[in-house]
């Protein structure tokens, strides 16, 4: 996956009709192609403010004792959205902006290939197609993409977990949680983890004994890696990520990335 550039388009993309935006229009960003030189032109994007780059103090926080376990990430993250200029967000999470009615506008952001729409100034989301609301972990984590986001080019080189900023202390729990239940479940089943992977439009790439590449966010591939077992050896799983996916959010969220993929990939059913 490369991080080409080229000649931006403005066009407006109509939506069909029956579409949660029927009669809106989507402004074309940066999923049209564009030069460098207009990437950082800041009359068309806005100026970013040093105000506006936050430390990111945004993680996913989760509190099993409590069913509404992620309102107070929630109301953070919408409250710094609301103070963003949302065209410098989407040039930088490189996302297509909307209009939603005649109060406000909002963001397309393709989480795992469903689209979800992310309303600014608010911060609401839900699903473009079916209009069903996000579930709170997939609303903070859409909301932690475009505040996180920083326009960073991705590296092409993979890292794991562990070799993430701060991703030492989170591993143990990672693996056990994202990567060790992939290599019990297909570690013995190559062929199932083909299946599951290429249902969850996974593309195959040449890394391990087997592997498949995902796209989370516009901004964020990862890679799955499965080794079988043999008699010598268990078998074993790993999932990686660009060397800038610190650019898009926090490792504790990037665990739930993660886990998103693996838990995906284990309740696949032929």
């Amino acid at each position: 996956m490369t991080n080409k550039v080229g000649a931006i388009s403005h066009s407006r993309t109509s939506i069909s009709a029956g579409s949660p935006f029927s009669g809106a229009f989507l402004t074309a960003g940066r999923y049209g192609t564009y030069s460098e030189a207009q990437s950082s032109d800041e009359s068309k994007w806005g100026h970013v403010s040093e105000e506006t780059r936050r430390e990111r103090p945004f993680v996913l926080r989760r509190d099993p004792a409590n069913p509404d376990t992620y309102r107070d990430s929630l109301l953070v993250a919408q409250r710094e959205l609301r103070a963003c200029d949302p065209a410098a967000v989407a040039w930088r999470a490189d996302v297509l902006r909307c209009q939603i009615d005649r109060r406000g506008e909002g963001f397309i952001v393709p989480y795992f290939g469903r689209a979800y729409v992310v309303s600014w100034p608010d911060g609401r989301a839900w699903e473009q197609v079916t209009e069903k609301p996000a579930s709170q972990a997939t609303h903070v984590l859409l909301l932690h993409y475009l505040l996180h986001a920083d326009g960073a080019p991705l590296t092409g080189e993979w890292v794991s977990f562990r070799q993430l900023p701060d991703g030492l202390g989170y591993f143990g729990a990672f693996h056990q949680r994202s990567e060790r239940p992939l290599a019990e479940r297909f570690g013995k089943d190559i062929d199932g983890f083909i299946r599951a992977a290429e249902a969850l439009e996974g593309e195959r790439w040449r890394m391990a004994e087997i592997s498949y590449g995902f796209k989370a966010f516009p901004r964020m591939p990862l890679a799955v890696l499965l080794w079988r077992a043999d008699e010598e050896f268990p078998a074993s799983a790993s999932i990686l990520f660009d060397g800038a996916a610190g650019h898009y959010l926090p490792t504790e969220d990037l665990s739930a990335v993660g886990g998103t993929v693996s838990s995906r990939l284990l309740r696949w059913k032929p």
